[in-house]
């Protein structure tokens, strides 16, 4: 995604938001609050990294240690003891809780999951599942009016699992 933001300039944004399964992911809660606090303590760019090594160090679902969370974080210069009071205190459990109940209203149901809002500030696509660059690019494009082939990216499209609104 951040390659596909850098590529498209001010013509996407990139919103992330925490869309925790936790009757599917038992320690999906733990982790986007992690990440949260990592942002709270050390601000957005640690955030991203903070993220960046989580998703390196996961094989599977739920199978991130969360012991490696401290590590993480003073790998980043975040201070660890604020770190885990901000765990501790649970002051990141309010945002987790905010992308739960937008998740849900944007009728997403799975993880990973993307909203694409289209210009017009009406209409928006839905796209389910972990996608490749390409099929992210040709979403982009259809949405954004580019010129491009529009039958192979509507195809793509449709193939995403993704419904427009």
């Amino acid at each position: 995604m951040k390659s596909l933001v850098n590529k498209y300039g001010g013509d996407i944004v990139w919103v992330y938001r925490h869309h925790t399964l936790d009757y599917r992911y038992a320690e999906s809660k733990k982790e986007a609050e992690a990440s949260e606090c990592a942002a709270i303590v050390g601000g957005e760019g640690a955030f991203w990294l903070f993220l960046d090594n989580a998703y390196l160090s996961t094989q599977s679902k739920d199978s991130l240690d969360t012991s490696l969370f401290l590590e993480f974080v003073s790998g980043l210069g975040v201070d660890g003891v604020q770190f885990e009071q901000c765990i501790e205190n649970g002051e990141a459990t309010r945002i987790i809780e905010q992308g739960n109940s937008e998740a849900a209203n944007s009728g997403l149901e799975f993880t990973p999951s993307m909203v694409i809002f289209w210009p017009d500030g009406e209409r928006r696509s839905l796209i389910i599942g972990s996608r490749n660059s390409e099929t992210l690019e040709a979403a982009f494009d259809y949405v954004l009016g580019r010129d491009i082939d529009v039958e192979y990216t509507q195809q793509v499209v449709d193939d995403t699992g993704s419904y427009s609104k």
